[in-house]
């Protein structure tokens, strides 16, 4: 459990997750869902119980170690005006094995050509701040070069914020795909609205007002015909009339 002051933000929240598992924690905007994942990372500690990651009590880590071993990517992640490399590295490129890390990294969230036809390749710098050579990217571009910090080290757990909000459907389908494979013997968690990308998971929690309302996989939050499966179709009711709505203006 945890609370902001007095008002209570998660109330006895049970998830489990091991190696090689995908975890999808979903809910409607304030449900607690990124709270959670702030108390993952010790941002926060918890009120009351305990977080374990291999059955060690996350309080009896090191913040440094414990964050050392999960890569994770914020909603509101943030672009520095510095190279493209440095940007996924987060530091500067030391030698060519960095450059190497680089290539792969943009290569799964499909960035790779983009990158490849300019100039001055990854060492191209993000905005103008410093050159004139800088180059801006689109919404899409941003979060697909934010995604890339996943794949530059090799985490024990992978957390992803709402990780595709600016992605389009056939971008994020192949983003989740990618990170699917890349975390085969790791933790996956994600946090997300689109309900579509649900089905991969192992496991859905469903998080409303702070607790923990339903859980199980897509089939059984489906069968159950509870609140998921009414998001659920909300979302592909509204998807489609999208597209019916796209095919008229054709």
């Amino acid at each position: 459990s945890f609370s902001y002051s007095e008002r209570e933000v998660l109330h006895n929240i049970t998830i489990k997750a091991s190696k090689g598992e995908k975890i999808a924690i979903v809910g409607h905007n304030g449900a607690g869902k990124t709270t959670l994942i702030k108390l993952i990372i010790r941002l926060y500690d918890v009120n009351k119980g305990k977080i374990l990651i291999n059955n060690k009590d996350i309080k009896k880590l090191s913040v440094k170690h414990l964050r050392s071993k999960i890569g994770l990517v914020f909603q509101d992640y943030q672009l520095y005006s510095a190279s493209i490399a440095e940007n996924v590295l987060l530091r500067e490129v030391k030698n060519p094995e960095d450059e190497d890390k680089v290539w792969f990294a943009l290569k799964q969230v499909g960035l790779y050509e983009k990158v490849k036809e300019l100039p001055n390749g990854i060492h191209t710098l993000i905005t103008k701040e410093f050159s004139n050579e800088g180059i801006f990217l689109s919404g899409g571009e941003a979060q697909k070069l934010a995604l890339a910090r996943i794949y530059i080290k090799d985490y024990d757990v992978v957390i992803l914020d709402e990780p595709s909000s600016s992605l389009d459907p056939l971008a994020e389908k192949q983003m989740y795909e990618n990170m699917m494979d890349i975390t085969k013997n790791k933790i996956a968690i994600f946090i997300t609205h689109r309900l579509s990308t649900t089905v991969m998971a192992d496991r859905i929690y469903l998080i409303d007002n702070g607790r923990v309302i339903e859980q199980g996989t897509h089939k059984e939050l489906m069968e159950l015909n509870g609140k998921y499966r009414r998001m659920f179709d909300a979302q592909a009711q509204f998807y489609r009339e999208q597209a019916e709505d796209g095919l008229a203006v054709l």
